[in-house]
């Protein structure tokens, strides 16, 4: 069963009186009262990342993913909660000094807090983060007005090249472009300086995860509009 329709026909008759819920139809929660955000990912390996052969880079990829759900809406992330289901002898004195030290130099980065998890043995390597921040207002999908401009930070597609450089589908011989992608694979970039423009300008927003097209269409996904992308008008 898709997960558009897991949650529209059976997980939306739950939220009655939960304002905060979005419907459901966003990436966070919002209480406005308490003005606290949240949002909660779970990374699989095999399907949100390619393998645990890196562990100090895929601990950077899944809580940059996270608490740009939190940026995209505008709001500054502040606390992070991380789960981990692993496999027996995953986690070794090694790896988890590089974890810890990727850890560190993440929350030093974005100014964020450790403030819990749990941790446990599966039959693969998972993790859940859960990611908080607080904000007396946040960008909302589904707000998109007629004549609005598509706005996008970074490039799209960096890190789709640096996971098939990675998988060896595709080959580039110049070394530097190959470390440049491989790199966005691993460590993508958080637009942490756009929350402020992101708030002050935006209609309605979203993370881009699924890609340009599939994103928009969620952004926009229960409003009567249309959207042109003219690809001559972007810049290269």
């Amino acid at each position: 069963m898709r997960e558009n329709v897991f949650i529209n026909k059976y997980l939306s008759k739950l939220i009655k009186k939960n304002s905060g819920a979005k419907n459901l139809n966003d990436d966070i929660f919002y209480d406005r009262k308490n003005k606290l955000a949240v949002t909660v990912d779970t990374y699989n390996e095999g399907i949100h990342f390619l393998n645990f052969k890196y562990p100090d880079l895929i601990i950077k990829k899944i809580i940059r993913s996270s608490i740009s759900d939190l940026i995209s809406k505008g709001v500054v992330p502040k606390y992070y909660f991380i789960s981990a289901s692993l496999k027996k002898n995953t986690i070794n004195k090694i790896s988890a000094e590089k974890i810890i030290k990727s850890l560190a130099i993440e929350q030093k980065k974005f100014n964020i807090k450790i403030s819990g998890g749990d941790t446990t043995t599966g039959v693969t390597n998972s993790f859940t983060i859960t990611s908080i921040g607080f904000s007396n207002k946040i960008i909302e999908r589904n707000h998109a007005k007629i004549n609005d401009d598509i706005y996008v930070t970074g490039n799209i597609g960096d890190s789709f090249i640096g996971l098939q450089l990675i998988k060896k589908k595709i080959k580039l011989n110049n070394k530097k472009s190959n470390f440049f992608f491989k790199r966005k694979y691993y460590v993508p970039d958080v637009p942490f300086n756009s929350i402020k423009i992101i708030k002050k300008f935006a209609n309605t927003s979203i993370d881009v995860s699924d890609g340009l097209i599939g994103d928009l269409n969620k952004l926009i996904n229960k409003q009567n509009v249309n959207y042109i992308l003219d690809i001559n008008k972007i810049p290269t």
